[in-house]
């Protein structure tokens, strides 16, 4: 009696050691899985700050665009109105040559 209960204590030991070693597989490989997608997820991160980065830059490029295009806008509305004084003076001046 002693001795089959020994050897069914041997058997539920092998099978632990077995489903013990099972389990230390999978936890190997759910480490790797998890370093894997560390890695991706710094990566990512990288991508971002890249990203990030470039989306600053971005606006401030337009930021400046957009004022040289108002500063430039400005000017010519200044010059329009230069032109448009000179022609009424030029058309002041025909019609006066034009009376006499």
């Amino acid at each position: 009696a002693k001795e089959i209960q020994c050897d069914e204590l041997k058997e539920k030991c092998d099978n632990l050691q077995i489903e013990l070693s099972q389990k230390g597989v999978q936890l190997a490989q759910n480490l790797i899985t998890a370093k894997e997608k560390n890695e991706e997820l710094l990566k990512a991160r990288e991508e971002l700050k890249r990203y990030t980065k470039i989306e600053a830059e971005f606006e401030t490029s337009t930021a400046t665009l957009r004022e040289e295009l108002k500063t430039k806008s400005e000017s010519l509305d200044v010059k329009t109105n230069e032109c448009i004084e000179i022609k009424e003076k030029y058309e002041k001046v025909k019609n006066q040559l034009a009376k006499n």
